[in-house]
């Protein structure tokens, strides 16, 4: 294998946090001078790409297969579902709190690499190594307060929080009711196909799975931001471990088509073992340009300057698509939204008996046509959005060139008795980081750069950029 030749981008990529704390607000500040709106949006989602949210699983060698998620007997896309995404790609676009997050990712049994803690110092354990405190992958501002401050941030006040952990007797509870309420979005049988679209991540009840959720080490530049390399001598070998220091941002996933990407997962291009073989699992999932039934998002007295930010954020311009369910890593998932109906009213101060509803697509239409600014001739962003991660969620989530675009997993081991610097699982030993003349140390991108053709993935951000189509990823604009 040519050790210069491009490789495919990894399917996933992050929004960094947006700054060193979240934009927080209080319910006055966003309120204030502001009309207060109800109603609803009815809308209609179709598939761009295979969709399929998980309902029931059988699994075995050859006849796997996970069916699509019923309510009462009927195939949809929860509302809960819709909520997530929207609420994720609002967190991210808006610089807000982390609402989801695992508090921590341990080191595994027989692992070299260092786990850490998510929002608080840690005490780790490096296989092969002593324990060491670890400093928080994120910072602790990111997390959701416990404690109610009278500030939150924009996805907060727009679809509600109940925050966990002890609260004294003399403080309040962090917990707001959402304002805007999905409902499920119901489909046809008609629209689901169980026999063409298939993953490679599940194999039978007593195999892991061997795609799944990433799990980040503070010993991988591949999740984290660069911190320092480290010595580190499992069983006396001269291995040289890539310490990061903080998480990389929030995870996004990149469009494309699965047929086009799964071929490479087969096992005449992909290499399994015995703990984790090839076991393809069928998956029925809405066929390509299927729709769903109408659906409805309601609103109850939202600002004016935020409900438009939430309709923007539904239908994000011609360039920008969501990608929701399973599969998300080899191309399922990406989905459209598009506006039936706008009804609402504008709610008096102080309360009185409400009006009718009358129809709001002149005023929400032209939301739409004039997208993500308030100012387009100087290009001010709306109200709330931070301009840096609008612009990085339209590079992975933007659809120009998808088609044409494949984006795979770089192998954790070496495919078919190759050893190129692709592959993730492949150790840096000592020696080769002196003959590369990379000082052991603060690391930085000039290491990664020297290691190129010994190791590729060790710095994500460098491994993306010089992948194959980065030229058509890194033009993708709002």
């Amino acid at each position: 294998m040519d050790p210069n030749a491009l490789h495919n981008p990894n399917p996933f990529d992050f929004v960094p946090f947006g700054g060193r704390e979240p934009r927080l607000y209080t319910r006055a500040y966003l309120e204030q001078d502001q009309q207060m709106v109800s109603g609803f949006l009815e809308l209609q989602l179709t598939a761009l790409t295979p969709v399929h949210i998980v309902g029931s699983m059988t699994r075995g060698e050859n006849n796997g297969q996970s069916r699509m998620y019923r309510q009462a007997g009927q195939p949809c896309i929860p509302g809960s579902t819709i909520r997530g995404c929207l609420r994720a790609f609002i967190e991210a676009l808006t610089a807000g709190w982390v609402s989801q997050a695992n508090a921590s990712y341990p080191s595994l049994h027989g692992k070299r690499h260092i786990g850490f803690a998510t929002f608080e110092e840690g005490r780790t354990l490096s296989y092969g190594a002593d324990p060491y405190d670890a400093d928080p992958a994120v910072d602790p501002a990111f997390k959701p307060p416990a404690i109610d401050s009278g500030e939150m941030d924009i996805a907060t006040y727009l679809f509600g929080i109940v925050s966990e952990g002890d609260v004294p007797d003399d403080q309040k509870r962090l917990a707001a009711k959402g304002k805007v309420f999905i409902e499920d979005a119901l489909l046809v049988e008609e629209s689901l196909d169980a026999e063409e679209y298939w993953v490679p991540d599940l194999g039978p009840a007593d195999a892991e799975a061997f795609f799944g959720g990433a799990h980040p080490s503070a010993s991988n530049w591949w999740y984290m931001t660069p911190g320092s390399i480290e010595r580190n001598e499992p069983h006396g070998l001269p291995m040289v471990e890539f310490e990061g220091k903080h998480l990389r941002g929030r995870k996004f996933y990149y469009h494309q088509q699965p047929l086009r990407c799964l071929g490479q997962y087969r096992p005449d291009h992909w290499p399994y073992d015995a703990a984790a073989p090839f076991y393809p699992i069928r998956l029925e999932a809405m066929s390509p340009q299927s729709q769903s039934r109408p659906f409805r998002i309601y609103f109850e007295r939202v600002p004016g300057q935020l409900l438009r930010l939430l309709v923007v954020s539904l239908l994000p311009g011609q360039h920008m698509r969501h990608k929701l369910g399973y599969g998300k890593p080899f191309g399922y998932g990406s989905i459209a939204f598009s506006l039936l109906r706008a009804k609402g009213r504008v709610e008096q101060t102080p309360p009185a008996i409400p009006s009718r509803l009358g129809s709001l697509a002149t005023t929400v239409n032209g939301w739409i046509e004039r997208g993500w600014y308030r100012d387009a001739a100087q290009q001010t962003p709306l109200e709330g959005v931070h301009g840096p991660s609008l612009n990085r969620l339209a590079q992975i989530l933007g659809t120009h060139g998808m088609n044409g675009l494949v984006f795979t997993y770089p192998p954790y081991q070496f495919p078919m008795g190759n050893q190129p610097p692709t592959v993730f699982g492949r150790p840096v030993w000592q020696g080769e980081v002196h003959n590369a003349n990379v000082n052991l140390g603060p690391a930085t991108r000039t290491a990664a750069s020297r290691l190129w053709n010994t190791k590729r993935p060790i710095d994500l951000s460098l491994y993306q950029q010089r992948s194959n189509g980065w030229d058509i990823i890194s033009r993708r604009k709002p």
